[in-house]
Protein backbone atom coordinates (compact mmCIF):
# COMPACT_ATOMS: atom_id res chain seq x y z
CA UNK A 1 0.00 0.00 0.00
CA UNK A 2 1.06 3.44 -0.39
CA UNK A 3 -1.15 4.92 2.11
CA UNK A 4 -2.35 4.02 5.02
CA UNK A 5 -4.57 7.37 5.17
CA UNK A 6 -7.64 4.50 5.50
CA UNK A 7 -11.35 5.59 6.02
CA UNK A 8 -11.41 3.21 9.07
CA UNK A 9 -7.75 2.22 10.52
CA UNK A 10 -8.43 -0.69 13.34
CA UNK A 11 -5.82 -1.26 15.95
CA UNK A 12 -7.87 -3.36 18.52
CA UNK A 13 -8.57 -7.02 18.61
CA UNK A 14 -12.30 -7.07 19.22
CA UNK A 15 -15.18 -7.47 17.17
CA UNK A 16 -16.24 -4.97 14.59
CA UNK A 17 -19.08 -4.37 12.40
CA UNK A 18 -19.59 -2.52 9.37
CA UNK A 19 -22.74 -2.52 7.83
CA UNK A 20 -24.41 0.42 5.18
CA UNK A 21 -21.58 2.35 4.46
CA UNK A 22 -20.26 3.80 1.07
CA UNK A 23 -16.07 4.23 0.92
CA UNK A 24 -15.07 6.32 -1.55
CA UNK A 25 -11.46 7.36 -2.58
CA UNK A 26 -12.35 11.21 -3.19
CA UNK A 27 -9.47 13.78 -3.97
CA UNK A 28 -6.82 11.81 -2.37
CA UNK A 29 -7.84 8.38 -4.23
CA UNK A 30 -7.21 6.64 -0.69
CA UNK A 31 -9.35 5.27 2.00
CA UNK A 32 -10.71 1.58 2.39
CA UNK A 33 -10.61 -0.33 5.77
CA UNK A 34 -6.93 -1.07 6.95
CA UNK A 35 -6.72 -3.93 10.08
CA UNK A 36 -3.20 -2.98 12.11
CA UNK A 37 -0.12 -5.63 11.77
CA UNK A 38 -0.16 -7.80 14.80
CA UNK A 39 3.50 -6.02 16.25
CA UNK A 40 1.20 -2.83 17.18
CA UNK A 41 -0.38 -4.95 19.62
CA UNK A 42 2.93 -6.42 20.78
CA UNK A 43 3.94 -2.23 21.11
CA UNK A 44 1.52 -1.88 22.79
CA UNK A 45 2.00 -4.55 25.66
CA UNK A 46 5.70 -3.50 25.16
CA UNK A 47 4.56 0.45 25.87
CA UNK A 48 2.10 -0.48 29.27
CA UNK A 49 4.80 -2.82 30.65
CA UNK A 50 7.35 0.55 30.62
CA UNK A 51 4.20 2.70 31.65
CA UNK A 52 1.22 1.19 33.06
CA UNK A 53 -0.02 4.45 33.86
CA UNK A 54 -0.37 5.22 30.10
CA UNK A 55 -3.04 2.02 29.04
CA UNK A 56 -5.12 0.06 30.98
CA UNK A 57 -6.99 -3.17 30.38
CA UNK A 58 -5.02 -4.57 27.18
CA UNK A 59 -4.14 -8.03 28.97
CA UNK A 60 -4.14 -10.69 27.42
CA UNK A 61 -4.43 -8.74 23.67
CA UNK A 62 -1.92 -10.21 21.91
CA UNK A 63 -3.91 -13.80 22.51
CA UNK A 64 -7.40 -12.07 20.72
CA UNK A 65 -8.53 -11.96 17.49
CA UNK A 66 -9.92 -9.01 15.55
CA UNK A 67 -13.36 -10.47 13.98
CA UNK A 68 -14.17 -7.64 11.43
CA UNK A 69 -17.77 -8.15 9.60
CA UNK A 70 -18.48 -5.51 6.77
CA UNK A 71 -22.16 -5.81 5.52
CA UNK A 72 -23.63 -4.16 2.55
CA UNK A 73 -20.90 -1.37 2.25
CA UNK A 74 -19.55 0.04 -1.30
CA UNK A 75 -16.28 0.75 -1.61
CA UNK A 76 -14.93 3.20 -4.88
CA UNK A 77 -11.98 4.68 -5.86
CA UNK A 78 -9.21 4.08 -3.39
CA UNK A 79 -6.63 4.35 -5.71
CA UNK A 80 -3.98 3.87 -3.62
CA UNK A 81 -5.04 1.75 -0.98
CA UNK A 82 -6.35 -1.86 -1.12
CA UNK A 83 -10.23 -1.52 -0.23
CA UNK A 84 -10.17 -4.16 2.59
CA UNK A 85 -6.25 -5.13 3.76
CA UNK A 86 -6.20 -7.08 6.75
CA UNK A 87 -2.83 -8.62 8.11
CA UNK A 88 -2.99 -9.46 11.85
CA UNK A 89 -4.53 -12.84 11.68
CA UNK A 90 -7.93 -11.31 11.75
CA UNK A 91 -10.95 -13.44 10.53
CA UNK A 92 -12.73 -10.67 7.96
CA UNK A 93 -16.19 -11.31 6.60
CA UNK A 94 -17.51 -9.42 3.57
CA UNK A 95 -21.17 -10.17 2.59
CA UNK A 96 -23.60 -8.40 0.41
CA UNK A 97 -21.23 -5.52 -0.81
CA UNK A 98 -19.83 -3.98 -3.92
CA UNK A 99 -15.79 -3.35 -4.75
CA UNK A 100 -15.21 -1.54 -7.79
CA UNK A 101 -12.19 0.71 -9.34
CA UNK A 102 -9.63 0.03 -7.18
CA UNK A 103 -5.91 1.17 -7.87
CA UNK A 104 -4.24 -1.75 -6.08
CA UNK A 105 -5.75 -5.03 -5.26
CA UNK A 106 -9.48 -4.93 -4.41
CA UNK A 107 -9.49 -7.46 -1.14
CA UNK A 108 -6.14 -8.68 0.50
CA UNK A 109 -5.30 -11.34 3.20
CA UNK A 110 -1.96 -11.54 4.86
CA UNK A 111 0.06 -12.65 7.65
CA UNK A 112 -1.90 -15.63 8.65
CA UNK A 113 -5.53 -13.41 8.02
CA UNK A 114 -8.59 -15.47 6.70
CA UNK A 115 -10.83 -12.93 4.19
CA UNK A 116 -14.35 -14.64 3.33
CA UNK A 117 -16.63 -12.92 1.05
CA UNK A 118 -20.04 -13.73 0.15
CA UNK A 119 -22.70 -12.68 -1.91
CA UNK A 120 -20.39 -9.46 -3.43
CA UNK A 121 -19.28 -7.63 -6.38
CA UNK A 122 -15.41 -7.06 -7.10
CA UNK A 123 -14.29 -5.48 -9.90
CA UNK A 124 -11.93 -3.38 -11.94
CA UNK A 125 -8.85 -3.58 -10.35
CA UNK A 126 -5.34 -2.07 -11.52
CA UNK A 127 -3.79 -5.14 -10.08
CA UNK A 128 -5.63 -8.35 -8.80
CA UNK A 129 -9.09 -8.53 -7.26
CA UNK A 130 -8.75 -10.53 -4.01
CA UNK A 131 -5.16 -11.83 -3.04
CA UNK A 132 -4.14 -13.63 -0.27
CA UNK A 133 -0.04 -14.17 0.97
CA UNK A 134 1.64 -15.78 3.95
CA UNK A 135 0.08 -18.47 4.81
CA UNK A 136 -3.77 -17.26 4.67
CA UNK A 137 -7.12 -18.05 3.74
CA UNK A 138 -9.28 -16.83 1.48
CA UNK A 139 -13.29 -18.55 0.81
CA UNK A 140 -15.31 -17.27 -1.90
CA UNK A 141 -19.34 -18.01 -2.24
CA UNK A 142 -21.90 -16.83 -4.68
CA UNK A 143 -19.42 -13.67 -6.06
CA UNK A 144 -18.75 -11.98 -8.76
CA UNK A 145 -15.53 -11.11 -10.08
CA UNK A 146 -14.56 -9.56 -12.86
CA UNK A 147 -12.20 -7.34 -14.61
CA UNK A 148 -8.48 -7.27 -12.79
CA UNK A 149 -5.27 -6.09 -14.56
CA UNK A 150 -7.41 -3.18 -15.65
CA UNK A 151 -4.71 -0.33 -17.43
CA UNK A 152 -2.34 -2.49 -16.11
CA UNK A 153 1.57 -3.56 -18.28
CA UNK A 154 1.16 -7.80 -18.03
CA UNK A 155 5.49 -7.23 -17.80
CA UNK A 156 4.81 -5.95 -14.63
CA UNK A 157 3.86 -8.58 -13.10
CA UNK A 158 1.20 -11.44 -13.04
CA UNK A 159 -2.57 -9.68 -12.77
CA UNK A 160 -5.70 -12.50 -12.11
CA UNK A 161 -9.44 -12.32 -10.18
CA UNK A 162 -7.82 -14.06 -7.40
CA UNK A 163 -4.23 -14.75 -6.31
CA UNK A 164 -3.14 -17.26 -3.92
CA UNK A 165 1.19 -16.91 -2.62
CA UNK A 166 3.39 -18.29 0.13
CA UNK A 167 1.25 -21.18 1.19
CA UNK A 168 -2.37 -19.85 1.20
CA UNK A 169 -5.04 -21.82 0.60
CA UNK A 170 -8.49 -21.01 -0.95
CA UNK A 171 -12.18 -21.96 -1.21
CA UNK A 172 -13.81 -20.67 -4.57
CA UNK A 173 -17.84 -22.25 -4.70
CA UNK A 174 -20.61 -20.86 -7.21
CA UNK A 175 -19.10 -17.55 -8.28
CA UNK A 176 -18.77 -16.21 -11.57
CA UNK A 177 -15.08 -15.06 -12.69
CA UNK A 178 -15.17 -12.72 -15.98
CA UNK A 179 -13.32 -10.72 -18.06
CA UNK A 180 -9.73 -11.46 -16.62
CA UNK A 181 -6.08 -11.92 -18.62
CA UNK A 182 -6.10 -15.10 -15.82
CA UNK A 183 -8.94 -15.93 -13.08
CA UNK A 184 -7.18 -17.70 -10.81
CA UNK A 185 -2.81 -17.57 -10.11
CA UNK A 186 -1.74 -20.10 -7.42
CA UNK A 187 1.52 -20.18 -6.60
CA UNK A 188 2.90 -22.60 -3.98
CA UNK A 189 -0.48 -22.52 -2.49
CA UNK A 190 -3.49 -24.86 -2.18
CA UNK A 191 -6.95 -23.86 -4.10
CA UNK A 192 -10.66 -26.30 -4.16
CA UNK A 193 -12.49 -24.43 -6.99
CA UNK A 194 -15.92 -26.29 -7.87
CA UNK A 195 -19.06 -25.15 -9.34
CA UNK A 196 -17.42 -21.96 -11.24
CA UNK A 197 -17.93 -20.26 -13.95
CA UNK A 198 -14.68 -18.60 -15.53
CA UNK A 199 -15.66 -17.08 -18.65
CA UNK A 200 -13.70 -14.38 -21.79
CA UNK A 201 -10.79 -15.38 -20.25
CA UNK A 202 -8.15 -13.31 -23.16
CA UNK A 203 -5.46 -11.24 -23.57
CA UNK A 204 -6.87 -8.49 -25.47
CA UNK A 205 -4.42 -8.93 -28.40
CA UNK A 206 -1.58 -8.60 -26.35
CA UNK A 207 0.16 -11.98 -26.88
CA UNK A 208 0.41 -14.28 -24.52
CA UNK A 209 3.51 -14.42 -22.98
CA UNK A 210 5.19 -11.97 -19.79
CA UNK A 211 7.61 -12.07 -17.55
CA UNK A 212 7.70 -12.52 -13.69
CA UNK A 213 10.80 -13.14 -11.95
CA UNK A 214 13.06 -13.64 -15.22
CA UNK A 215 10.90 -16.71 -16.39
CA UNK A 216 8.67 -15.81 -19.73
CA UNK A 217 5.24 -17.51 -18.52
CA UNK A 218 1.50 -17.43 -20.11
CA UNK A 219 -1.73 -16.59 -18.90
CA UNK A 220 -4.29 -19.12 -18.74
CA UNK A 221 -8.03 -19.31 -17.44
CA UNK A 222 -5.94 -21.07 -13.99
CA UNK A 223 -2.27 -20.56 -13.60
CA UNK A 224 -0.65 -22.91 -11.49
CA UNK A 225 3.14 -23.52 -10.23
CA UNK A 226 5.18 -24.35 -7.82
CA UNK A 227 4.11 -26.68 -5.02
CA UNK A 228 0.65 -26.66 -3.94
CA UNK A 229 -2.73 -29.16 -3.52
CA UNK A 230 -5.48 -28.13 -6.50
CA UNK A 231 -9.02 -29.18 -6.38
CA UNK A 232 -11.08 -28.31 -9.96
CA UNK A 233 -14.06 -29.85 -10.50
CA UNK A 234 -17.75 -29.35 -11.28
CA UNK A 235 -16.97 -25.84 -13.71
CA UNK A 236 -17.75 -24.27 -16.38
CA UNK A 237 -15.20 -22.77 -18.77
CA UNK A 238 -16.21 -20.43 -21.80
CA UNK A 239 -14.24 -18.42 -24.10
CA UNK A 240 -11.01 -19.11 -22.50
CA UNK A 241 -7.52 -18.69 -24.17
Amino acid sequence: MTSNAAHIYIISPESVTVRDCLFIGGEEKTGGILVAEEAFYQSLLDLEFENPELLGGSSGISEKCLRLLVDFCIFSDCQKNCCVFSNNQAVVVISNSWVYNCGQTGLKADEGSTLNIINSQISKCVSNCVHSDNVSSVNIRGCLITHSGVNAKKTHGYHAGLVLTGKSKGNVSKSLLKNHLSAVKVDESDLVFEENCVMDISDEGEGESFTEHGLQLEHSAIFVRRNGNVVIQRNNFHNCN
